[in-house]
């Protein structure tokens, strides 16, 4: 059984420490990157260029 109080215990908590530091300053980007990920994904679509062939056009009514 390992004893809590031996050097490379307190290295394994550092060394775990250090990590979740890092998720939680990774955390905001990866959240901002999700919120960003839908609206360029839409912009692309929205960009993208239709042929003329696939385009629904609407019937003109000559009712003037």
């Amino acid at each position: 059984m390992q004893a809590y109080n031996t050097p490379s215990h307190a290295v394994n908590l550092a060394a775990h420490a250090r990590h979740h530091r890092l998720r939680r300053a990774r955390r905001p980007a990866l959240v901002a990157l999700a919120v960003m990920a839908d609206p360029l994904a839409s912009l692309a679509r929205a960009m993208e260029v239709v042929p003329d062939s696939e385009m629904e056009v609407a019937p003109v009514s000559s009712s003037e």
